[in-house]
């Protein structure tokens, strides 16, 4: 999936099936894998990546294992 200006929090949200309370709650809390991008207007951009990423968030939650520690340890293929 290539989205070169990216998606919005509401599509990710709908994908990733994490409200979008979480998804910022998640972004606060340093769990995404870098810094969520801005278009012009400031509104979060996210890339297949971070929804990829935020699926594996999910099952890290559901099989009980902590949230971690908010290092941003995760990281984007190719060191981005």
């Amino acid at each position: 999936m290539s989205v070169p200006e990216g998606l919005s929090i509401g599509e990710v949200a709908r994908r990733s099936g994490l409200s979008i309370h979480t998804l910022r709650l998640y972004e606060r809390e340093g769990l995404l894998t870098g810094p969520v991008r801005r278009d012009a207007a400031g509104r979060r951009r996210y890339s297949a990546w971070d929804v990829e990423w935020l699926g594996s968030c999910r099952l890290f939650r559901a099989s009980g294992m902590p949230a971690g520690t908010g290092d941003g340890s995760g990281s984007r293929p190719g060191g981005a």
